[in-house]
């Protein structure tokens, strides 16, 4: 039987450039852009599912996760089947409108990510905001109209943010982390939290010439406090849900590798903690099932959002400040 298979842009991972932060200089601007350009090939790149519409023609695949410091960007690309090459082709002529509460605000324009035009999102310049749900109508001439529907959800009410101790060189620079925050007793709940680690040394071209670059690097934190509902975002990034806590005060300790700071000029720490949609991790548990399935084993159906379409459209609400360790 043959599989129709759909390409899927994986969740961007990168900073958020907080407003309210002090860190404004050009440098962090670069640093961010490129780590998000590398995370978009690590973890971003083109990916082939099954879904269940094994037979059924191409749709369009549609892909946004939005969150309270971005914009929107919805990527619009064309589903591939197993027989064919799995290459990501953007669709750029589609006609693609933003509602809220189920107002129409915007029809985005799309607007080229790459120098070469190739590739590129439809793009807003409005940022979500919190407790509003959000719908996308995506029409084109050859696949018709595909739509989705997710809300952004509270953010989360954090009351400790801190490390409690910063390892040196000889305890392995290990980093312990301590975030506490407030769950809502009436809803089901579900987190995920990302740990990055940003800086600036010395690189030394020769016995004479020396600059000074910024670097960067996300790293996979550990829970030392029990959560239950443990996933993985491409073994890296923790999600949970608030089964084993809910309407409580949760202490959230947390075990991850820092920065040898002997060898850096500034060295600083993010842990970036969000309240996400039952759609958000719907999506990374079965995909962290797809990553661990085996070649003979049953097909693991991608969760996916998309009326008429494949892909994922889910909401986001971000906690996070900048720590100076050095």
């Amino acid at each position: 039987m043959k599989k129709q298979v759909i390409n899927y842009m994986v969740r961007k991972i990168g900073f958020e450039f907080n407003p309210k932060s002090e860190i404004r200089n050009p440098k962090f601007f670069r640093l961010i852009t490129f780590i998000l350009f590398a995370s978009i090939f690590f973890v971003s790149c083109e990916k082939d599912f099954v879904v269940k519409e094994q037979e059924q023609a191409a749709r369009m695949t549609i892909n946004c996760e939005f969150d309270n410091y971005s914009v929107f960007s919805v990527y619009v690309t064309q589903s591939s089947s197993l027989s064919g090459l799995a290459t990501i082709i953007p669709i750029t002529n589609a006609r693609v409108e933003l509602y809220e509460n189920d107002s129409v605000l915007f029809v985005l324009p799309w607007v080229p990510t790459d120098s070469a035009n190739t590739f590129g999102s439809y793009q807003s310049t409005f940022i979500p905001v919190s407790g509003r749900s959000y719908t996308v109508k995506v029409t084109h001439s050859v696949y018709g109209v595909a739509t989705a529907k997710d809300f952004l959800p509270s953010t989360p009410e954090v009351s400790t943010y801190l490390i409690d101790h910063y390892g040196n060189s000889q305890e392995h620079n290990k980093v312990f982390f301590r975030l506490q925050f407030h769950d809502n007793p009436s809803t089901v709940d579900y987190y995920r939290v990302n740990v990055y680690t940003v800086g600036t040394h010395w690189v030394y071209n020769s016995p004479t010439d020396s600059t000074i670059e910024d670097f960067g690097t996300w790293v996979r934190p550990e829970f030392i406090s029990e959560v239950t509902d443990t996933i993985r975002d491409n073994g890296f990034f923790p999600l949970f849900s608030d089964k084993s806590f809910n309407g409580t005060d949760k202490e959230l300790k947390i075990l991850f590798a820092g920065l040898d700071t002997s060898k850096t000029l500034t060295a600083k720490v993010v842990v970036r903690f969000e309240h996400v949609t039952p759609a958000h991790y719907l999506y990374y548990q079965t995909l962290e099932r797809y990553h661990q399935s085996g070649q003979n084993d049953e097909p693991v159906h991608v969760f996916g959002n998309i009326d008429n379409g494949y892909g994922i459209f889910s909401g986001a609400a971000i906690y996070s400040q900048f720590l100076d360790v050095k």
